[in-house]
């Protein structure tokens, strides 16, 4: 990974997706990830999802001009 640009993401139908992205944080030390996302219930919030997505996205985008 020492020269590759890392984005992390998640979807769970539960909450707290903050573990497992803290856990893949860890698991790539040394290496921050340039973005994380944790979405909660992605299919019933469809919309707020996919707004969430394009966010990320940008965020990705802006950090790897």
């Amino acid at each position: 990974f020492s020269s590759k640009k890392i984005a992390c993401f998640v979807t769970l139908g539960g909450d707290k997706p903050e573990k497992p992205l803290e856990s893949m944080k860890e698991a790539l030390q040394p290496h921050t990830p340039l973005a994380t996302l944790g979405i909660t219930d992605d299919l019933k919030n469809r919309e707020e999802s996919e707004h969430q997505i394009m966010e990320w996205c940008q965020e990705i985008q802006k950090q790897t001009g």
